[in-house]
């Protein structure tokens, strides 16, 4: 947890998010349609640096999807954004937060 984070006290090793350690990128679902990018990078940058973001498109229909893509600058970020935000509902949309 964020708590944990900033006491010094959390061992990354010993937490399920350890398989990621590798992967920055997270995966964002169940965003409202009237979000926009900067919305995200708004809520999503308290947790660190965002180095990269991308909706997701249906390019038949050409439509916006109400998925993304994120990548942090360190694995920490990652952990804490899923960690608070998974689960957060943000206008008419619950928040599905994971790695990828």
């Amino acid at each position: 947890s964020e708590k944990e984070l900033e006491l010094g006290i959390f061992r990354l090793k010993d937490s399920w998010h350890y398989e990621f350690k590798n992967q920055l990128y997270i995966f964002i679902g169940g965003i409202d349609k009237r979000l926009t990018e900067l919305d995200i990078l708004k809520v999503f940058s308290q947790y660190g640096n965002i180095t990269d973001f991308f909706f997701l498109y249906d390019y038949k229909k050409k439509i916006r999807k109400n998925s993304c893509f994120l990548k942090y600058e360190n694995f920490e970020s990652c952990v804490l954004a899923i960690d608070n935000l998974n689960n957060y509902k943000l206008l008419d949309g619950w928040l599905r937060v994971s790695h990828t």
